[in-house]
């Protein structure tokens, strides 16, 4: 999207430290080359974009990841830094303080709906990365491709997104992006799915 579209992105990610995670990943990618083959000069340019590009939301030691937390610190990013794409990741590492008489179903489902509002007040595209709960192998030992309803907690993660997609990597370099959702299909397309190759050196997807 930054590429195609000058969009600006934030990350908020819980799981990873993304000042040095993400920012590797993102010169691999800028420069097609390996943050250790680099040279000064790439290393200054894929910093340069990066610093132009993407924001990176990181909790202080003494901030609680509350859903809350999280919209005030995405509105700051939407509003002073006119980021266009926001991605949540992972969803599970939020701490969520539900209401006793709210069940984790009803809990998620007035969640994700508060999400859908702030993306429809600043016009921006957000995206949420769940896990799926626990599977369960089958007779052979393998696990099923996983489902929106296998996500933890909620059917809602079927039914309130706009779109939803689903990433499986099996045992071999293969990897299955499945478009498992998609409301608008005359705007945004078709449910299906694509089989791509994880290109470590490049830091991108192609076409298995």
């Amino acid at each position: 999207m930054v590429e195609r579209h000058k969009w600006r992105v934030a990350f908020a990610s819980f799981e990873q430290i993304p000042q040095r995670d993400h920012k590797r990943w993102l010169r691999t990618w800028y420069t097609g080359r390996f943050v250790a083959e680099q040279s000064p000069e790439e290393l200054s340019l894929a910093d340069h974009w990066i610093e132009q590009n993407f924001l990176f939301v990181v909790p202080g030691e003494d901030d609680d990841v509350t859903l809350e937390w999280l919209v005030e610190r995405l509105s700051s990013a939407v509003v002073r830094h006119g980021v266009k794409l926001l991605i949540i990741d992972p969803w599970n590492e939020i701490e969520h303080d539900r209401p006793p008489h709210l069940t984790s179903t009803e809990y998620t489902g007035l969640a994700l709906r508060a999400l859908k509002r702030f993306a429809r007040k600043h016009q921006i595209h957000l995206i949420v990365v769940a896990h799926p709960k626990m599977l369960r192998r089958d007779q052979r030992g393998e696990y099923p491709f996983p489902s929106l309803y296998d996500i933890a907690d909620s059917a809602h993660w079927y039914n309130r997104p706009e779109v939803g997609i689903v990433v499986w990597r099996g045992k071999d370099e293969r990897t299955i992006v499945r478009i498992a959702k998609a409301r608008y299909h005359d705007e945004i397309g078709v449910p299906g799915e694509v089989v791509v190759r994880y290109v470590r050196e490049q830091s991108t997807f192609e076409a298995a």
